[in-house]
């Protein structure tokens, strides 16, 4: 059984929009999500995600990604950066997975 949890270090919402040259970036570091595991983990990505598009119904957005900073607790010294894009038609998750050690 793997016992490995997962905490998320920052969330960052990004979109782009025909009318501004670069994105628009918003970051903020987690204060309220405890360590999960990591179904509890791809829940989280889902439901923030759904919310953040809720929120910006309505805005002319083109592309929206959500970025999840995290670390797990079998190697806490490296932090994983995860771009969520949503699901696609099948109820897959579409993201881009990165790597990096922490200094």
């Amino acid at each position: 059984m793997n016992n490995e949890t997962f905490l998320i270090k920052n969330v960052a919402l990004s979109g782009t929009v025909s009318f501004l040259p670069n994105p628009v970036i918003a970051k903020v570091p987690n204060k309220t999500v405890e360590a999960v595991s990591e179904s509890r983990l791809k829940e989280i990505f889902k439901m923030m995600f759904e919310q953040a598009k809720k929120e910006f119904n309505g805005f002319p957005i083109e592309t929206l990604t959500m970025t999840f900073e995290y670390t797990r607790s079998g190697s806490p010294d490296k932090l994983y950066i995860l771009d969520y894009y949503g699901e696609d038609e099948q109820g897959k998750m579409n993201y881009d997975l990165f790597r990096t050690s922490l200094c």
